[in-house]
């Protein structure tokens, strides 16, 4: 069952990576909201962190690029975390984006989602080790708030990631 759902699941929230790369057209979002310089604290996996989010749109606006950097302090038993991703997204018809993500961990994914207004969901990963959903949404006051989570082996999502920015 836990197969199917997946299936279903990607198929449904990121079709751009399943049936290949599609072409911008003139309908395609743009990811303009994002772009910009961003600081401000959240959770990773647990801990306290300050979060720095740097998004820059391509100089021929076929792309975007996004450099996340995530800090935690050391305590007891814990040690600081240091974790920096990097992404490039494409803007697609009809609210597609799709792109790809490279991180300090080793991880590097295929990304698909779809953007609204100014709400990016994203779904990364691979079927077989993880599979995981990135949304962001820029708020009415300039904020930014990002969540990151992983599906459980029970077809959950639970969030490993979360974070409240404002533009510097």
């Amino acid at each position: 069952m836990k197969p199917l759902l997946l299936a279903i699941l990607l198929a449904a929230n990121a079709p751009a990576v399943i049936a290949g790369t599609s072409t911008a057209t003139e309908q395609s979002p743009s990811l303009a909201w994002l772009v910009g310089e961003w600081a401000g604290s959240g959770r990773l996996f647990g801990n306290a962190s300050q979060v720095t989010l740097s998004v820059a749109a391509a100089p021929d606006g076929a792309a975007t690029s996004l450099l996340y950097r995530a800090q935690t302090k050391a305590a007891p038993g814990r040690p600081a975390i240091m974790f920096e991703g990097k992404a490039n997204y494409r803007t697609m018809a009809k609210g597609r984006v799709e792109g790809a993500w490279r991180d300090s961990s080793g991880s590097d994914y295929a990304i698909g989602g779809q953007i609204k207004g100014m709400t990016m969901t994203t779904l990364w990963g691979h079927p077989i080790r993880e599979i995981g959903r990135s949304t962001y949404v820029r708020g009415a006051d300039d904020t930014l708030t990002v969540t990151d989570a992983v599906m459980t082996t029970e077809g959950h999502w639970r969030i490993f990631a979360s974070a409240t920015y404002q533009r510097k």
